[in-house]
Formats: C-alpha cells, structure tokens, sequence
C-alpha cells in the first residue's frame, strides 16, 4: 500500500477554526486528524503540506518510521510548527492503520485500560463572557452570581472538576491573559492585588454552586513569572483547589514553585516530544504532566506517557478542539495506565454536533470509550465512491465570493501528464445565477492557465446574493476517515463555515469557505479553493494582483478538488472512452 494524496480542510468553529488533514491511500483508504493554527501556530497547513511532499508514495503503515524521516528532514528547526505538521500527519497515518486493519485505534496503542473516562468542565465560564457568549446562543456572563449558577449548573450535569481561568467583571467583563499579549500587564507579567482579589471571589462563586465535593482546578497559562507565580499561588493555596495549571519554558523555575505549594502543580501543555518532557521530569518540575495529542501525535503522546509513568507522574491530556481531538484524545487516555483525568470544552459552537453523525457520547461527567471494529463493516467506504459530494460557493467578502481554482500536480498521478488532464473539468458556481463554467476534458496545461488568469481578470469584483444564500444550511462532505477514532460509525465532517451561525454574531474571518469533490481516482489532479500566495504580483498591502485588481490570499483555503465527474455530472463539450 502507497499513500497516494492528501487533502486538508477547514470550518468555522466560532472565535477560531477546526482544521482536519484526510490521507488518502491507493486503495481508497483514508485517514483522518484534527490540528488547529489558531493558536500560536498560523501557515500550519502549509507546513503540513510540505512535509507530505516527503512522504507521498510511501507505506503509510510504517507511520514510525515515516514520522522519524519528518524529524530528521526537520530537527534543524524542531518543535514548534514543525512538530505540529509532524503530529498531524502522524495522527492521520494511524487512524488509516486502524482503519484498514478493521480495528479501533487504542487497539494499536496496546489495548484499552478502561471503559470510560471521567472528564472535567474546561474554560467554564471562559466562553460565556461578552466576547463569546451570543456564539454559543447563551446570556453572557456578567457577574460573580452568574458564576453561582454555572458552577451550579456543572455539578448537576454530573461533572466531577471544572477548571477555570482568570475573569475580570469590570465595565467590560473579559478574560485576563496578558501572557498571550491580550490583556494590560503585558509584557512585565508582574502580580496584581487586584487580580488576586478578583481571582479569590471569583473561586468563591464557583465553590458555592458546584458544592464542597466538586473539583475546582484553576489555569493562570503563561500570565506570570516566576515571583509572580509564586505570589498569586500562594494567596489562593487554602482555597481548596484541585491543581494549579500553569506554563513555563524552566523547569527548575517551575519545580521552585512547585515545591513552595501545598496544592499540585500541573503542567507542560506546549511541550514537544521526549526531548522537551524530559528535563521537567528529572527536575520534577509537575505534579501532572499534560500532553496535548494534536500537537505531539497519539504515538509520541504514548512515549511521554512512558517516560512520565518511570517517573511516578500521571499524564492528562490537552484537549479545548473539536470532536475528532477530543476522540483522538479519548483512545490516548483508555490505552495508558497513568491516566488522571481527561480535558473537555463543554461550551462551544452550537453546530459543533453538527459536524459528526454522532458525538462523542457523555453521561454523569464521564465520557464513554467507543467500541467496536473501526472500518471493517458494511458502512466502510468503497474505493470507487466519492469522498465528498459537493462544490460550491459559500457566503464570504466581496471578492471572496467567487472561487479561483489553482491547479496541482501530487505525487501518486498517473505517470503520464497529458492523462492527468485527461478526465478533468471543473464547476464554479454562482449561488445567485447558478453559472457553470465548464473545462473541457482535453485541454492542454497552457490552456487551463490561460483561462484561469483571464477568469481571475474578467470577473466582476463583487457579486450580490439571494437572501436565500443566507439561510442556514448544511453541506455534508461525508468524511469516512473519522471512523477509526469513532469506531463503529460513519462519521461526517460539514464545511459550515459561514452556516449555522446565530444571527447578528460577528463574523469570525473576512476569508470564504468552499467545498471540494475528489473523485474515485483521488490524487490524480487537484484543484485548489483561494490563491497561491506566490501567484501573481503583490501590490504595496500585500495582496495578489491580477491584471491590476487586488485579490486576497485566501491560503487557509486548502480543499483540493480531484477532477473528474462532480455529482455524476460529466462536463460538456467531453466525452468518455467506453
């Protein structure tokens, strides 16, 4: 078995984005992860697309030896980004292990430990302020006795932990988080009185709806230094708290502060690897090691989670993303003795469900291991259907309405290049006037260049919707690789970007959506949604010139498009061999 191509796609998930990368093998295997560049990570997808070009071709069972090959090509700027597009890869690459082999993913990682996993209430509280709140169809937070009732509202829910940030209910109620730069107190990370106050009736709030039993843990992330730490820590000791979650790049720092405290310390949620976990654990720097699985992939997380068990430290995984991490996380968990307990956003977009036939199921704050063969049953995908089902058009910016398609050659294509456009045609869609523009099955590469610089030069700059365009809707692209990790079931991903939002919120991006089609000979010839960045020249702010109009760059935009019959509609003007 080869890995033949690849796709990654994108949808909106309120205040950020849920991506998803799909390996592709050549018997129509795929496999599926979940990564995120919304947080400290943005041009991700293009990393993740450059370091496929090393591995296309390749047997993707070996996922071993392949994520070994992708730190060596890039252990001269290791970690960060790099290990991040390494993870996403090595993620999909054992879901299509699982996947093929018949079996759920934790069956790779050595079997499962347990059945179910119990979970605690994450960023409770963090969402439902002014900022969030109208995403997730909620009243906003805005007082301590609001804080009353969610901690009221997490125990009766059956969760036994929530944990908590930093809120300050000033005239504009909003997280403190000078840490990440968000915030005043940045960039000296010096201790306030006033936020300790604030810090301490905040937890108070909390302690009286969720009752004496419930686990309270409190995430101060990057916000302090050292002495700061130490200072904020110290005042809120006797509170009764579950953990202090904190982040520090010194691990004899953080074993100081650790040392100083009566209640445990957990940390290294933006570590990479045995080599970044290592120090803190021979410094003994945490009480509970977190691990976040997107970023290190569900293979290295097992390592650190053997190192961390030599050490006598129990592992909870990093896990505020979309279902898929939450399942990838989940199958992490069940296959590890040392497990503590498991991170999970309860509050989120409310078409979060939408994006899988099934979510993730919980009952009494404890989240149920799926069960079952992964791939192996009636609803596993033949090589010969089609991976997704539509292209279209979403609702975007101005020019963004309109979709340019960038053509690209993958490794795994047919050896002859005239045959990879062979059977290509494509389908622009107006949603208003319903235009189709269709390529004909024989033109030459000059051709099909030709026609997209002149289509980028000619169409009009704005185009105008029916009120119809703004209706909610949902577009499924049916996403078998979710299987693996969500075992028996069919899983669906939705490209609901610019769908399904609650009227009046704020849009999260100005860059449209779109869909793509592969078709059954998935890595033959794609076709990109958005622009290249290095097509075309750059005007004085940056964006791409085409025959003098100014067009953005919509890179994040990385649906591929297999050309071929999109919806068993065969483009005019060609013909079929029989």
């Amino acid at each position: 078995m080869k890995l033949e191509a690849y796709q990654t796609l994108h949808c909106d998930a309120g205040w950020r984005r849920f991506s998803f990368l799909k390996l592709i093998a050549e018997d129509g295997t795929t496999g599926i992860s979940e990564y995120n560049e919304c947080y400290g990570s943005p041009g991700l997808t293009g990393v993740i697309e450059g370091v496929l070009e090393w591995i296309i071709g390749k047997n993707p069972f070996s996922h071993e030896k392949l994520s070994a090959e992708l730190y060596a090509r890039t252990r001269q700027a290791h970690g960060g980004i790099a290990q991040q597009a390494i993870a996403a890869v090595e993620n999909a690459l054992v879901d299509l292990k699982a996947r093929s082999l018949g079996v759920p993913v934790y069956e790779l990682l050595g079997g499962a430990v347990r059945e179910e996993l119990p979970l605690y209430w994450s960023h409770c509280g963090s969402y439902r302020l002014p900022r969030t709140a109208e995403m997730l169809g909620v009243s906003p937070l805005t007082s301590l006795d609001d804080l009353v009732s969610l901690g009221k509202e997490v125990r009766e829910k059956g969760f036994s932990a929530l944990k908590t940030n930093i809120f300050l209910f000033e005239e504009q109620p909003h997280m403190h988080q000078p840490g990440f730069a968000r915030s005043e107190g940045w960039p000296a990370l010096n201790p306030e009185r006033r936020i300790i106050n604030s810090l301490k009736e905040q937890l108070a709030a909390f302690r009286e709806g969720a009752g004496p039993e419930l686990e309270i843990l409190l995430d101060l992330n990057f916000n302090y230094r050292t002495e700061g730490f130490l200072t904020v820590c110290r005042a809120l000791d006797d509170l009764g708290l579950g953990w202090f979650e904190m982040d520090l790049y010194d691990p004899a720092a953080l074993a100081r502060i650790r040392h100083a405290l009566k209640k445990p310390v957990a940390s290294c949620e933006s570590l990479f690897g045995l080599r970044g976990f290592r120090p803190f654990f021979e410094n003994q720097s945490m009480d509970v090691a977190i691990v976040d699985v997107p970023w290190n992939g569900i293979w290295q997380a097992m390592k650190i989670a053997g190192l961390a068990e030599s050490f006598e430290v129990n592992v909870a995984p990093h896990n505020f993303y979309g279902h898929l991490s939450t399942l990838m996380s989940a199958h992490f968990c069940a296959a590890i003795p040392n497990f503590r307990i498991m991170e999970i956003d309860i509050d989120d977009v409310p078409w979060k469900d939408d994006l899988v036939t099934k979510p993730p199921l919980i009952q009494d704050g404890m989240l149920k291991i799926p069960e079952g063969s992964a791939g192996a049953r009636n609803s596993m995908r033949r090589p010969s259907q089609p991976i997704l089902s539509k292209i279209q058009v979403m609702k975007g910016n101005m020019i963004g309405e309109w979709v340019r398609t960038v053509f690209r050659i993958t490794a795994g294509s047919p050896k002859n290049l005239n045959d990879r456009f062979t059977k290509s045609c494509s389908k622009v869609r107006n949603m208003k006037q319903k235009t189709v523009l269709p390529a004909s099955r024989f033109w030459s590469r000059k051709s099909i260049l030709v026609l997209f610089i002149g289509f980028c030069i000619f169409i009009p700059p704005q185009v105008s919707f029916s009120e119809d365009a703004e209706k909610t809707s949902v577009a499924p692209h049916l996403i078998p690789g979710f299987r693996n990790y969500f075992a028996e079931d069919s899983y669906q991903l939705q490209d609901l970007a610019y769908q399904n939002r609650l009227p009046g919120s704020p849009p999260v991006s100005k860059k449209p959506a779109c869909s793509a089609t592969l078709s059954p000979t998935a890595g033959s010839v794609f076709a990109r949604c958005g622009t290249r960045s290095k097509a075309g020249n750059k005007n004085a702010k940056g964006n791409t010139i085409f025959g003098g109009k100014p067009f953005p760059d919509y890179d994040y935009l990385k649906n591929y498009i297999d050309f071929g019959k999109l919806n068993g509609v065969q483009s005019p003007g060609s013909s079929e061999k029989k």
